[in-house]
């Protein structure tokens, strides 16, 4: 909108101008009339000055009359006495939009702090680093703060494994659309970049003569190569992150390894199966990708697995690294121990995960560290350890006459008891200060890299807790949502019980990489609590339902 100078000057007045303007519109008006009136009277008389007069007073009264008029509306569109603001020439995304803050009071939490007021919201996401929180179907974003939360995508995704997608830097995000949402028909490859939120369309990784028939279920051969491509964990990063690991069916109608190179732009494939790749994973160097051939999926109760390969991107030749056991529902890649040695495990239906093994390429067989059944684990590939446990009623099922927390090796060729116990835990690795935490339904047990238990242990502030390790200090977190007594945030110094910070529920936490500061999500937003503030929470990107924050999934950090 274009505003004149006069227009300016009497839209900064007083309110009074506005009846002014609008009684002297009124008076042009009349007078108009009365020019019309002797306008007539002069045509009719032939009274050539008679009609003259009131022509040129005419005109001039409706000239008047509607810059008055104009003047007078004019007042009331203007805020305070400013102009307006121009219109911008294009719509702004959504990547791009202003997350603006509804009021919330913050929760009283006495004895603990009191929330301080909420931070000044910023506009946009920043340089990074960035907090990616998954949400159904979709992705949102914070800044390393917790300000700017921004829905990232507006279309549907396929199902995934988060820490797959990101890359180890540059900002990328992949994923996996599809078209229909949620019909696994024309499935493509895409890639995000943080902070402007950009989409890159990366391949197209059902070739329409492979799509499988409406009717199709699993089971069907297409049917299974599409769920490869969508479900079979089916995207890896190269450790560098310049190269992007992927199954597709293309040239066959088997879901085959390819690689797409972000340096040129250019797409190799690697594999010609008669079964179906998924779990492709790099070599530490990025030179060898391993992966698994299966013929189905299963309908839970496992894979029928074809095959452990490994493709090597110098020679473009793949080998299958060994046999499969009969009784094999899967074989989970866990990490590469070195350029030539990758450590295995395989899954039955009868206790789960069993056959912990390592396979250097050049040796005829394995090293098997452990041969019965274990349970979850976390694993540390730059130290080559992994940490799991056996529980009693596993321990009593494969008659051990041991059970507990279980540290193995890839250097030493057996894994070995490192805490006697009979429950279970939940296992975590921290790379910052390269410790294990084992959480225990009453205490979490630390272990050092070398598998020996640290003094720096502590108890849970809830039974069955999940703490995070801070990465850049010895600090604890621990987040609960539950009514039943372990709703909110608590932090602590390793080796000493925490102290409550936040009351209401809490959904997910994370520390800042290489900080003490946190991020956490209740129901009404996304906070901030820093060890420099004495960890007192501050509301920084609100959050309007409930329902959202507790949508999110395990967020997780993508690094610029």
């Amino acid at each position: 909108m274009w505003v004149s100078p006069l227009s300016a000057v009497l839209t900064a007045a007083v309110p009074p101008l506005r009846i002014v303007l609008a009684v002297l519109a009124v008076l042009m008006f009349l007078i108009g009339v009365a020019a019309a009136v002797l306008l007539v009277i002069g045509l009719l008389r032939k009274r050539r000055t008679l009609w003259l007069i009131g022509l040129i007073v005419l005109l001039v009264s409706c000239v008047c009359c509607a810059a008055a008029a104009s003047f007078a509306a004019l007042y009331p569109q203007v805020d305070g006495g400013k102009l307006p603001l121009p219109l911008s020439a294009t719509p702004t995304s959504a990547a791009e939009l202003p997350v603006v803050p509804t009021p919330v009071t913050p929760p009283q939490m006495p004895p603990t702090p009191v929330p301080s007021p909420t931070l000044p919201p910023s506009a946009e996401l920043s340089n990074g680093p960035w907090w990616l929180l998954p949400a159904t179907d979709t992705l949102w974003a914070v800044n390393a703060d917790g300000s700017a939360l921004t829905r990232l995508l507006e279309q549907h995704i396929s199902p995934f494994e988060l820490p797959r997608l990101v890359a180890p830097n540059g900002g990328r995000v992949a994923f996996i659309s599809d078209d229909p949402p949620g019909s696994y028909r024309q499935l493509t490859l895409n890639v995000l970049t943080l902070p402007g939120g950009e989409v890159e369309q990366i391949a197209a990784l059902v070739a329409p003569q492979y799509e499988p028939a409406a009717d199709a279920a699993p089971g069907d051969p297409a049917f299974e190569a599409v769920r490869a491509v969508a479900e079979g964990s089916s995207v890896a990063w190269s450790p560098d992150g310049s190269a992007l690991a992927f199954m597709a069916v293309s040239e066959t109608p088997f879901a085959d390894l390819y690689v797409y190179s972000f340096d040129d732009g250019s797409i190799t494939r690697l594999s010609t199966l008669k079964s179906q790749g998924i779990h492709p994973l790099w070599s530490p160097q990025g030179m060898q990708i391993a992966f698994v051939a299966v013929e189905t999926l299963g309908t839970g109760a496992g894979y029928a697995v074809k095959g452990v390969l490994v493709a090597d991107l110098t020679t473009k030749k793949v080998r299958n690294l060994y046999e499969i056991s009969p009784k094999s529902g899967g074989e989970d890649l866990i990490f590469w121990a070195s350029e030539t040695s990758l450590l295995v495990d395989t899954w039955t239906s009868l206790c789960g995960r069993s056959d912990l093994r390592l396979f250097d390429l050049a040796r005829a067989k394995p090293i098997r560290l452990w041969k019965n059944c274990f349970a979850e684990f976390a694993a540390d590939p730059r130290n080559g350890t992994l940490l799991t446990y056996v529980d009693q009623s596993l321990a009593e099922f494969q008659s051990l006459s041991e059970s507990g927390l279980l540290f193995a090796n890839t250097a030493v060729p057996e894994a070995k008891f490192i805490h006697s116990s009979g429950e279970s835990y939940t296992i975590n690795f921290w790379p910052g200060p390269d410790l294990y935490s084992a959480a225990g339904e009453n205490e979490v047990l630390l272990i050092q890299k070398d598998g020996s238990l640290s003094a720096m242990g502590f108890p849970c502030p809830y039974p069955a807790c999940n703490p995070q390790i801070a990465l850049g200090g010895p600090s604890w977190a621990d987040a609960g949502n539950n009514a039943a007594g372990n709703s909110g945030l608590w932090v602590g110094n390793l080796g000493n019980p925490g102290n409550k910070v936040f009351e209401s529920p809490v959904y997910h936490v994370s520390w800042q990489p290489g900080s003490e500061t946190l991020l956490f999500i209740a129901d009404d937003g996304v906070y901030l609590a820093a060890l420099d503030e004495d960890f007192v929470p501050r509301l920084v990107s609100p959050i309007e339902t409930p329902d959202l924050a507790q949508s999110f999934g395990d967020p997780i950090w993508v690094m610029p």
